[in-house]
């Protein structure tokens, strides 16, 4: 029997706290509609809220001496998910416990892909590479 490759799961979602420029507290909302047959159906609805990190982005710390990029990061995430509906796409936790997701808003083809639109920032950067040197106040 062949193992199936890692499925990402998919949630609506509501921000909870944006944390800085790449993580974020998230309520997760899941409908699983079960057919027992018999005509048997039946709707069930389970929600988490869990802390995130957003994949593949790294954002300029709220600590000094990159506060001020920081905050400007933090500012960016907070306005691309303001407005709903959002859409996570969970991975796997980081070494720190928070889930790493791909986070979307809109619906359809028009949505937005939140961490590609955070890398467009001056204050983020592609996870692994080195901090911005301009990120320094």
């Amino acid at each position: 029997m062949a193992l199936l490759p890692e499925t990402p799961y998919i949630y609506q979602a509501e921000v909870v706290t944006v944390l800085d420029g790449d993580s974020l507290w998230l309520k997760l909302t899941k409908v699983f509609k079960i057919d027992f047959g018999f005509k048997i159906l039946d709707t069930v609805l389970k929600e988490t809220t869990q802390n995130f990190r957003l994949a593949g982005i790294n954002a300029a710390e709220l600590a000094t001496p990159t506060r001020e990029a920081g905050e400007a990061a933090k500012a960016l995430l907070a306005s691309l998910v303001k407005e709903g509906p959002l859409l996570a796409v969970t991975h796997k936790p980081d070494k720190y416990g928070r889930w790493i997701c791909d986070l979307f808003q809109g619906q359809g083809p028009d949505y937005v892909h939140v961490n590609a639109e955070m890398l467009k920032s001056p204050f983020v950067v592609a996870y692994g590479q080195p901090p911005k040197a301009e990120w320094s106040d």
